[in-house]
């Protein structure tokens, strides 16, 4: 079956700074979703709600 998912993400960049930060947050509605049809047999459950923070530093 069809689904769509909506994900979103925060970035952050202080001015002159060496460090950035990232949230992103994926499928926010926490829908449950199937992935992986091959046939009637073989269905896979999406990924749940799931957050990825990142922290980057430049040299």
């Amino acid at each position: 079956p069809a689904y769509a998912t909506v994900d979103a993400a925060l970035y952050y960049s202080a001015f002159r700074s060496k460090v950035n930060f990232a949230l992103n947050v994926n499928n926010i509605s926490n829908k449950t979703y199937w992935i992986g049809a091959q046939n009637y047999l073989r269905l896979f459950p999406g990924a749940p709600r799931n957050y990825l923070l990142t922290a980057t530093y430049k040299f």
